[in-house]
């Protein structure tokens, strides 16, 4: 009994500690469309993943995953560790004691919804479910950001994922025709991390982020077909707006969803996206 007290004592502290070092917001990104896209700037690109964003703390005892949102009973910090593979036997550089990283938590299978649904689950199956991916610097002891531009941190945080393995880092493209290629995999539904859009690095200033598929109640009007893995099991991706002029959405779709509407495209009627 006295040990779990000094258990939960232990456990409470160190909810408290990283509320202090978890800023309760996202950092600013600008939306932009598509037509603003320039793959002949110095900007650097790079795939947007459809997940739910966390902080991540780096420590002696490995990484904890925390969401900006505060518990609306306590006030406290809201935990989400455990959902993440490898996060707690992860091991920290001594360098990157006390760091703040922004980040992911993501399936290359599951939606951001899906993903928001297993980290706010107390279902024990859920645990080590999702995959941490880095997108950011909120804090490193020792080092200066406000005299690093934004390619610079980027630089520091590939350095990051390069010591720490449990990070992923989504696909980067410099150059024109990595953009190009970037650009038109997303696009056509057939890159492995996204099929939402790309968030922009601009050498300075806020970054943004290009969303391709439409979010605001369009109606369904049709399906593809699946290619590859999919082939004859699941659907490529709703096609919504109007039948003249549909757009195709494939992002938000797991595979089950996608074998469900396969097997019953009657389901699709009346569906907005």
């Amino acid at each position: 009994m006295w040990t779990n007290r000094v258990f939960m004592r232990g456990l409470i502290s160190g909810i408290q500690k990283s509320a202090a070092l978890i800023p309760d917001t996202k950092p600013p990104v600008v939306l932009k469309s598509i037509n603003e896209l320039d793959p002949n700037n110095d900007d650097i690109w790079q795939a947007k993943l459809d997940g739910a964003f966390v902080y991540y703390t780096l420590g002696p005892r490995g990484i904890r995953a925390f969401s900006y949102r505060r518990s609306k009973k306590t006030g406290d910090v809201i935990e989400h560790t455990e959902k993440l593979q490898g996060l707690q036997n992860a091991k920290v550089p001594k360098e990157l004691y006390g760091a703040v990283l922004q980040g992911e938590a993501w399936h290359p299978e599951l939606a951001a919804r899906e993903v928001g649904g297993i980290l706010n689950s107390r279902k024990i199956e859920y645990k080590d479910e999702l995959q941490a991916a880095l997108h950011g610097i909120e804090k490193i002891p020792g080092v200066d950001l406000s005299q690093l531009n934004n390619h610079e941190k980027l630089e520091l945080l590939r350095d990051i994922a390069t010591k720490i393995s449990v990070f992923d880092l989504p696909e980067t493209a410099y150059s024109h025709s990595e953009k190009k290629t970037l650009l038109k995999k997303i696009e056509s539904g057939n890159h492995p991390q996204t099929e939402e859009g790309i968030i922009g690095y601009p050498k300075e200033g806020k970054l943004y982020k290009i969303v391709f598929s439409p979010t605001h109640d369009l109606p369904v009007v049709g399906i593809t077909e699946g290619e590859g893995g999919i082939e004859g099991k699941g659907i490529g991706a709703l096609l919504v707006g109007t039948q003249e002029n549909p757009t195709r959405v494939g992002t938000g779709l797991s595979s089950k969803m996608r074998e469900v509407f396969y097997k019953n495209p009657e389901l699709i009627k009346g569906l907005k996206s």
